[in-house]
């Protein structure tokens, strides 16, 4: 998954592209085995990622360019989330994603 940022409208920092893809690859891999400080980290990217270009248009721009699919980390992360002591992050994703539902198979 190449990251060709050059072509985004909106613009991120490579280093910020590849966090993304890595989390994704991420959290695609993991079968539920992430730790807590691991899913923390997902969140404070989510969490970045809101405040740099929160519309679903951003992101899917962001997924054509990187081939990642980011809208299913963005869903799926809250799952992880829910765990003792991360909670709170949990409603506040939703709260920063909450116009992201469609996944790019539906």
């Amino acid at each position: 998954m190449a990251s060709k940022n050059n072509e985004l409208k909106y613009e991120l920092p490579e280093s910020f592209m590849n966090s993304i893809i890595e989390c994704v690859v991420e959290l695609e891999s993991s079968r539920d085995r992430l730790d807590d400080k691991t899913v923390k980290r997902h969140y404070e990217l989510a969490k970045d990622l809101a405040g740099s270009c929160p519309t679903e248009e951003s992101i899917r721009e962001i997924e054509e360019t990187t081939e990642a699919d980011v809208v299913s980390w963005l869903l799926d992360l809250p799952s992880y989330l829910d765990r003792p002591g991360l909670t709170r992050e949990a409603l506040q994703h939703q709260r920063f994603w909450a116009g992201v539902t469609k996944r790019k198979s539906e």
